[in-house]
């Protein structure tokens, strides 16, 4: 089994008053970020973690969200999860 977050690209709000108050005005692109518990063989997506922003780290997610996996399952992590 292995742990990895995915992001994808959201729709930036259109008018300025939309745009969350600490927007530094650069134009980085809006994601949604979710953590995935995928099992190796077959390929399966076991759990998907909440939707949290996308510039929130993985560990920090992984951090805050409750993730059920099988007992006695052995987990690999990419290195943004390790810290």
């Amino acid at each position: 089994m292995a742990i990895d977050g995915t992001e994808r690209r959201r729709q930036r709000p259109t008018t300025a008053a939309q745009h969350p108050e600490p927007a530094s005005g650069k134009q980085k692109t809006p994601t949604a970020k979710n953590l995935l518990l995928v099992n190796a063989h077959p390929t399966t997506v076991v759990s998907l973690g909440p939707t949290v922003a996308g510039k929130k780290h993985d560990k920090k997610a992984a951090a805050a969200g409750e993730m059920a996996s099988p007992t006695n399952a052995t987990l690999d992590q990419d290195t943004g999860l390790q810290g």
